[in-house]
């Protein structure tokens, strides 16, 4: 609305349902309240059929996939540190193909499993932005051995083939920067943190709360069914890792992607079925994530 586009919503909050009306966009400076990729996204694609240049300011850098790809797609864009600069457009793209690179998001399970079931020999071919790799970050935190050999970049991504194995396994603290970059996978983090050694905090995740569902309270719900022990806080866990015994479970996975695959790695390496019901939303983020598992020799149905 700010950059002149006529938006009229429910209340003060701009409830759905919406309308939106095509309207001529001007070029603005924003500054974010809230470090989002989506919304920097929006506003970048908004941006290049403004007219003027369109700047964004975060209060903390989110990944930049979308600048990686407009870059690549040959829009006029700078980023990095410091401010998002973007150009509108003068003439229409051409159609060509764009190949993206696996995501670490996905990946980030797979290694979960491997370093709870102690399967050292799994490796993972998969992005390693530096804006996303805060997950890999926590997982050096807690006391495991990170494994990245490099590959050729698909498009401007960089790509890796990952693997992990556990060390000396403790609790770590996640806030700040670090926490942005690992928001989507502290669902899949704090679960294991349940089940090492040491106490895990995890602050600075409030937007957790306003994903698929809210990721925070579905979280401790989940581990706590699994035997973890942990509270939640406004903006995160306080874990008690080791304070509690992994057990087998019957949850409800469904509302989310994210905890329904969750779920599925706390399963592999509690003794005894789980039962997992609503599985197959994992395939929102990860459509053949139950096949992969049984391909790495889970015993899934």
């Amino acid at each position: 609305a700010r950059m002149g586009a006529f938006v009229q919503g429910q209340g003060t909050k701009w409830q759905p349902p919406l309308w939106l009306k095509g309207n001529t966009l001007v070029g603005r400076k924003h500054e974010l309240a809230t470090a989002s990729a989506q919304v920097k996204s929006a506003i970048l694609l908004a941006g290049l059929w403004a007219e003027g240049e369109t700047i964004v300011i975060e209060p903390s850098a989110t990944r930049d996939h979308t600048e990686r790809m407009l870059r690549a797609l040959g829009a006029a864009i700078t980023f990095g540190d410091g401010p998002i600069r973007l150009s509108p457009l003068t003439t229409p793209w051409a159609g060509r193909r764009f190949d993206i690179a696996p995501d670490l998001s996905s990946a980030a399970f797979l290694l979960g499993a491997a370093l709870l079931t102690g399967s050292p020999d799994v490796a993972v071919t998969t992005a390693v932005n530096p804006t996303r790799t805060g997950v890999l970050d926590v997982l050096r935190a807690f006391g495991a051995e990170v494994r990245i050999e490099p590959l050729d970049p698909v498009g401007e991504e960089p790509v890796a083939r990952v693997s992990v194995r556990a060390g000396e396994m403790h609790g770590a603290t996640i806030e700040g920067a670090l926490t942005v970059r690992a928001i989507d996978e502290l669902p899949l983090l704090a679960a294991i943190a349940a089940f090492i050694p040491g106490q895990t905090i995890i602050k600075d995740a409030a937007e957790l709360r306003v994903k698929e569902c809210d990721r925070i309270t579905e979280t401790v719900k989940l581990i706590r069914a699994f035997g973890g022990v942990l509270e939640e806080t406004p903006d995160g866990f306080v874990i008690e890792g080791g304070a509690g015994q992994l057990r087998c479970a019957r949850i409800e996975g469904g509302l989310d992607h994210r905890i329904a695959m969750t779920a599925a790695v706390l399963a592999l390496a509690a003794p005894g079925e789980s039962v997992i019901e609503g599985a197959e939303v994992a395939s929102v983020s990860f459509p053949r994530f139950a096949e992969t598992l049984a391909e790495l020799g889970a015993d899934i149905r």
